[in-house]
């Protein structure tokens, strides 16, 4: 993803908020290592140095080692010269003559593609046609290979449990997040946040010792299990006006007759985060946090919704 590809050059927090954040949001996801290749220099990050560090998983340093690795093409086949084939013959005969998708040789002469991943040495991926700039996770056969695989960027969490960021997906209405929503079948659980909603602790409930017991018996700690009644959870969190004002604001849900009141009606819980929150605002970004962690209950299983709560759609 070139995260400043389609950017304006002016900044755009006040005339473009969305486009703001969907810049910063990116931003922070990118290993730092890959920021000077997608992320030209922008109005919108002259500050980016005060934002907090999210380290996660696969920000790795040079000095660090995963079998997974994000990376960027610095070299397409094209370009892959000899200067770089002699290159790279020279990383192979350092690496005990290893052999990567039945290369018996300690020399690679065929096409490839050369990409950047944060170590000291430029990595090889055999046989493979990227366009430049092109941004691509790859997995290692072994320790400290020249050589590397391109895997779907889902890869690291589906196989091996990595938490591998996130993506960011900017919608023009509320009601395009439920309809280009990108998994088959939607979501099929959802929690509109609001001052106004039903206090989580009211509709998420401790689940009995004795089943959760045997729920842990079954189901031994794992970071890829999930609980089996949900696959994909939406949680919206409104601005300063609420999710409302999105409902007054869409073509959409205006058609469909769904009026700002009607908000929690789009959703399959209508929830407080913070009963009693005393100030009038709560900043979204601490809304964020209080938000997750009030379902992490929900997320390890150790908890469930009470369905009496659970608002059902019709069709």
């Amino acid at each position: 993803m070139d995260g400043g590809a389609s950017s304006p050059k002016a900044y755009t927090a006040n005339s473009d908020p969305s486009h703001f954040l969907t810049h910063i949001l990116s931003y922070l996801e990118t290993p730092p290592y890959l920021r000077k290749h997608l992320f030209p220099i922008h109005p919108n990050l002259r500050t980016a140095g005060l934002l907090p560090s999210l380290d996660m998983p696969h920000h790795l340093r040079a000095n660090e080692w995963c079998d997974f690795r994000e990376g960027i093409v610095v070299s397409s086949p094209g370009r892959y010269s000899a200067r770089n084939r002699h290159s790279a013959s020279k990383i192979t005969q350092r690496s005990n003559d290893h052999q990567f998708h039945h290369h018996s040789s300690s020399t690679y002469n065929g096409p490839a593609t050369i990409v950047d991943t944060g170590l000291s040495q430029k990595i090889i991926l055999p046989n493979i046609h990227l366009p430049e700039h092109a941004r691509v996770t790859v997995r290692f056969p072994q320790h400290e290979s020249p050589y590397a695989e391109p895997v779907h960027s889902s890869t690291p969490r589906v196989e091996a449990g990595y938490y591998w960021g996130y993506y960011v997906r900017r919608c023009r209405s509320l009601s395009s997040v439920f309809t280009e929503c990108p998994y088959d079948g939607g979501y099929d659980l959802s929690f509109g946040t609001s001052e106004r909603g039903m206090s989580i602790s009211t509709v998420l409930e401790e689940k009995p010792q004795q089943a959760h017991d045997r729920y842990e018996q079954d189901h031994p700690p794992d970071r890829e299990q999930r609980p089996p009644d949900f696959q994909h959870i939406l949680i919206v969190f409104g601005g300063v006006a609420g999710i409302e004002a999105a409902v007054r604001n869409d073509p959409q849900l205006r058609d469909m007759a769904i009026r700002p009141s009607d908000a929690d009606k789009l959703f399959d819980y209508w929830v407080n985060f913070l009963p009693g929150q005393g100030s009038r605002t709560i900043r979204t970004e601490e809304a964020v946090w209080m938000g997750l962690t009030s379902l992490h209950g929900l997320f390890d299983g150790t908890h469930r919704l009470k369905k009496a709560y659970r608002y059902h759609h019709n069709g």
